[in-house]
């Protein structure tokens, strides 16, 4: 050696104590974490087509400072979606703006792997969409709250649909994904409630994937709907010819869509609305025999 102490001579090394001002990973305060979830739920809530620039930066401004915050926000802005179908453009949008590094930036999770919005985002539509009902807990209840339970379940299915459709409208989604969701849903020919939701998912975004190379996905898929229809109910029956009618009119629909309305449009239907019944009723008081 060069002179100096060999392995054997050097004394024992005691082992490291921790200190109690060690450094330690920072997390979020769960007070400020509840605060702040609850600014944002305040927002969404006003969430509407008129007020969705001045809302969203709103939004923006608060601060999305830690994972614990990112991933509140995206349930949140998640379960809203599903319970309101209509108004899944909005959210969708919303996602866009939020999914900005400079909006929300990335953080890193307790594995060491990165948390995105993106990304987070994706695999709640993706556990979503995996879910299935817990058949050992509706064993367990009584008929009326089965039904509803039930109802509830398909309510959130097909509003997850409907949010991953526009979430690749807004190009948050890959085609690659929606394909996947296609296949899983005409997996089983037998399955109605997936042939449903596979009906709602190409409704929503068949313009889009039907061009290019998803053109050749979306003739397969009709074929083999047209060739199982036969052996389905009337209300699927009549799903799948209504998508073959929208495709053959390039995707533009007969009526109008069911997507959100604004306050004067809201104003408007109501009014349009009231006046067909006064012109029912007054028509019913016509046809009264004469006394």
């Amino acid at each position: 050696g060069r002179g100096g102490p060999s392995e054997a001579d050097l004394p024992p090394v005691a082992p490291l104590k921790q200190s109690e001002n060690r450094w330690q990973r920072p997390t979020a305060d769960a007070d400020e974490v509840a605060s702040t979830l609850r600014q944002i739920n305040g927002i969404l809530n006003k969430l509407t087509l008129e007020k969705f620039d001045t809302l969203s930066q709103q939004l923006v401004s608060i601060g999305i400072n830690s994972k614990e915050v990112l991933r509140g926000l995206i349930r949140l802005v998640f379960d809203k979606a599903l319970s309101e179908p209509k108004f899944s453009q909005i959210y969708a949008d919303l996602c866009t703006l939020l999914s900005r590094d400079s909006v929300c930036p990335a953080f890193t999770d307790d594995d060491g792997s990165q948390l995105s919005f993106r990304r987070v985002l994706l695999n709640k539509c993706q556990e979503e969409f995996e879910n299935e009902p817990n058949t050992e807990k509706m064993e367990s209840m009584a008929e009326e709250e089965r039904q509803e339970y039930i109802a509830k379940f398909k309510r959130r299915t097909l509003g997850n649909i409907k949010f991953i459709g526009e979430l690749y409208q807004a190009r948050l989604l890959q085609a690659n994904i929606v394909i996947h969701c296609i296949q899983r849903l005409i997996a089983d020919p037998s399955d109605e409630a997936n042939l449903e939701s596979l009906c709602k998912l190409l409704t929503t975004i068949g313009k889009q994937l039907d061009q290019g190379e998803g053109g050749k996905i979306v003739s397969v898929v009709l074929d083999q709907l047209h060739g199982i229809k036969d052996t389905l109910s009337s209300r699927i029956r009549f799903m799948i010819m209504d998508l073959s009618d929208l495709r053959d009119n390039a995707w533009v629909p007969r009526r109008d869509d069911d997507g959100p309305m604004t306050i004067e449009e809201v104003h408007r239907e109501a009014r349009r609305k009231d006046q067909a019944q006064a012109r029912a009723i007054s028509r019913s008081a016509d046809a009264l025999p004469h006394m």
